[in-house]
């Protein structure tokens, strides 16, 4: 790898910030070529594109080795957005995968960065399938769909456009209209809502675009004539076990559980998986009241609302949220509110923020986790299965779930460890 080439590395990379989440893999990789500079300067570009890939694709150890080097993973690193030009210019330019095209996208668009219409667009050569993956808000479990989907596709060919409708149904049809303009040949998505996405999705099918959903979708009528597959996991299912493990703890505390939710309950997938977690609570035999039952489900609104909630309520000692913002906001609103060591959170999802609130186990006592990667290849699977026509014998594809609690300090730190790269 050439002198210059290494100095677009040390440009790109040299003057980044360390008080904000993401690109572990890049300043790892940042890392390793400043300390063994020399051998960079004789290692050649697919050499070094290998070792990146590694960073990304495998489970990181705290402690790695690469080229002899130690390199050290706990510490969150990112570049300041003003190198975005010239990382972009590196990703068009590389002859890397186009699946770590899309993880390096991906956290651009963290920052707001990228074309407004269309968000996230990998970069293939001689691509031989156009598919965009649509997710229904920010965050990182679901920005990491796209992630897993462009790796699943990365083999295929496939060049993938991201999209975030940030919950919002106008915002939604605009972006599947400008689609159909474009001639995508699939559309994965997770719908706004049962009822008001139905025009948009009619007009993909209209338009001969096959649609695949994940996480959310459409109503069972809707889906059966719309709707190629979906893939999801058992939303009842997330509620549940939480319930039972609510429950139980007040049980072993002897209390009382007040209770205030979070939920996202405007989607058909958040009212199943309050549906479990009231059911949990029943069948532990806990004695509980719902005090509070909000819909807040992004981070910032819902640290809002749960500050109000415990404000108002102050008795209410456990929080349970319906989806990843809910939670984060409900930790927040403990410490807001002045409510620590009084108020509790138990939620849903897993993310490196999650997994260490869960660690330190002084508000987040557990969540139920889903399994993005499976979802975001599983889509991709069933959407070029339809660009090739094949059949789709099997509509539904659920994915697994996983309780992690503050009292099993080894499962979070593996959690941790396995996904140093930062994704879910």
């Amino acid at each position: 790898m050439g002198g210059g080439v290494f100095q677009v590395f040390i440009r790109l990379f040299g003057l980044r910030r360390w008080d904000l989440p993401g690109l572990q893999p890049l300043a790892a990789l940042f890392d390793l070529l400043v300390g063994v500079q020399a051998l960079v300067l004789e290692t050649a570009a697919d050499d070094l594109l290998h070792d990146y890939e590694l960073f990304v694709q495998k489970a990181f150890d705290p402690i790695r080795r690469v080229g002899g080097v130690e390199v050290h993973d706990d510490v969150e690193r990112v570049l300041e957005t003003q190198h975005a030009d010239g990382l972009v210019a590196l990703v068009a330019s590389s002859s890397a995968p186009a699946w770590l095209d899309v993880v390096i996208l991906e956290h651009l668009s963290f920052f707001g960065l990228g074309n407004p219409e269309i968000q996230e667009r990998s970069v293939v050569a001689n691509p031989e399938a156009l598919v965009e993956l649509h997710v229904l808000l920010p965050g990182d479990w679901h920005r990491h769909h796209r992630v897993f989907a462009a790796h699943a596709g990365a083999d295929e060919g496939v060049e993938l456009i991201g999209n975030n409708s940030q919950a919002d149904v106008t915002k939604e049809s605009e972006f599947i209209d400008q689609l159909i303009a474009i001639g995508v040949e699939a559309v994965i998505m997770s719908p706004v809502s049962v009822e008001a996405s139905v025009a948009a999705v009619e007009r993909l099918n209209e338009a001969g675009i096959p649609v695949i959903c994940y996480n959310t979708c459409l109503s069972d009528a809707d889906s059966e004539r719309l709707i190629k597959a979906l893939v999801t996991t058992s939303q009842f299912d997330l509620g549940l076990p939480i319930g039972l493990l609510a429950g139980e703890w007040a049980i072993k505390a002897e209390i009382d559980l007040k209770i205030g939710i979070h939920n996202c309950n405007i989607y058909e997938a958040c009212q199943l998986r309050q549906d479990g977690f009231i059911a949990g609570l029943e069948q532990s035999g806990a004695n509980f009241e719902v005090v509070n039952n909000q819909e807040a489900f992004a981070h910032d609104k819902a640290t809002q609302i749960g500050t109000d909630i415990l404000i108002a309520n102050p008795e209410i000692n456990l929080m349970w949220a319906a989806n990843e913002g809910g939670t984060v906001g409900a930790v927040n609103a403990v410490v807001a509110a002045g409510q620590l060591g009084k108020t509790y959170v138990m939620g849903t999802d897993t993310t490196t923020e999650l997994i260490n609130m869960v660690q330190q186990g002084d508000i987040l006592l557990a969540v139920n986790s889903q399994f993005p990667q499976d979802m975001g290849a599983g889509a991709m699977r069933y959407a070029l299965k339809a660009i090739k026509g094949e059949s789709i014998d099997q509509y539904l594809q659920l994915t697994p779930t996983k309780v992690f609690t503050t009292l099993d300090k080894f499962a979070t730190a593996k959690w941790l460890v396995d996904h140093a790269d930062g994704l879910p």
